[in-house]
């Protein structure tokens, strides 16, 4: 009992220093913190879980078990209750949680849009009908084109969401786009320092992003939080766009559209 008491102890230690547990570490953690006769909540809930959350968001690598995701419904679900509520990534974080687990807390959820395959020619009647729209499609067209130079891809693969694909907006801001990337290239790209050179190359007079640009591993499993996310993103228009203090939200779902070009075509 002793050994388990020093060794959560040091382990508490360590979190307190901001230093990023192991995963061994982590799951060790969790089983002393249901046994030793003072578990550190306070460590627990304001410093460990907000981080992983934070890793979740950050860290395409993460993985939690089921015991980690767990108690990090619990703690978000705590604070969407309280005045604090929660920010934008973190009510979207508890939704898929929520929908994983099936614990049905009353939560409005954002939809999983649906993807639809289509051609370039078709793309562009439907959403270049104005002149401000064709502006856009010019820079999808051109930031598509840099993916596959920068990437070295001779196929792209790309889902367009966003406002370009919604009629009801006439003069969307910007494009809306997840590029689907081989493993061997997503991961190479881990920092993001290719994304962001394209990303940097299509701004407004303002510094604004007029491409802006995701990735996800292509022939991923849907069910990972990371696809989730954005494609969650980019399928869905909030009622409530505040990034903080949430605590409910409704969504209008909108599908979504998969262009699959070679290089050439661009």
């Amino acid at each position: 009992m002793m050994l388990n008491e020093q060794k959560y102890d040091s382990l508490i230690a360590e979190i307190e220093k901001n230093r990023n547990l192991v995963e061994s570490d982590r799951f060790l953690f969790y089983e002393l913190h249901k046994k030793v006769s003072k578990p550190n909540d306070f460590v627990l809930n304001r410093i460990l879980i907000p981080e992983l959350i934070h890793q979740m968001r950050y860290n395409d690598r993460m993985r939690l078990i089921e015991d980690e995701e767990k108690e990090i419904v619990n703690f978000l679900e705590k604070r969407r209750n309280k005045n604090i509520g929660l920010n934008r990534y973190e009510y979207n974080y508890l939704s898929y949680l929520n929908e994983k687990y099936k614990l049905n807390y009353e939560l409005n959820s954002p939809c999983y849009p649906r993807v639809q395959s289509i051609g370039i020619k078709d793309f562009e009647e439907l959403v270049a009908f104005n002149s401000s729209r064709n502006k856009l499609f010019e820079i999808l067209i051109n930031g598509l084109r840099r993916c596959g130079e920068l990437y070295r891809l001779e196929i792209i693969e790309a889902i367009i969401g966003g406002s370009l694909v919604d009629k009801h907006k006439i003069n969307p801001g910007d494009v809306d786009v997840i590029i689907l990337l081989p493993q061997d290239v997503f991961w190479r790209d881990l920092n993001n320092s290719t994304l962001n050179t394209i990303i940097n190359e299509f701004k407004d007079d303002e510094g604004s992003a007029l491409f802006d640009l995701l990735k996800i591993p292509s022939n991923s499993d849907k069910n990972l939080y990371l696809n989730y996310e954005q494609l969650t993103l980019i399928g869905n228009t909030p009622a409530n766009k505040s990034e903080e203090q949430i605590k409910t939200n409704s969504f209008r779902c909108r599908d979504i559209f998969k262009l699959t070009l070679s290089l050439t075509e661009l």
